[in-house]
């Protein structure tokens, strides 16, 4: 049976239910995402977080 991943609240709002119950993993969203990423931005985006500690 397929899960639901979207509901109505009481004003008729659409809301995204299809995360619930799943523990997000950090780690991997940005190693998926980097991968996709060529050399200069990566180190662009070190620079930045670098610069925010």
């Amino acid at each position: 049976m397929p899960e639901i991943s979207e509901r109505s609240d009481k004003s008729g709002r659409k809301l995204n239910t299809g995360n619930i119950g799943t523990k997000a993993n950090h780690k991997e969203k940005i190693l998926k995402i980097a991968s996709e990423m060529d050399r200069d931005e990566i180190e662009e985006i070190i620079e930045l977080l670098e610069a925010m500690l």
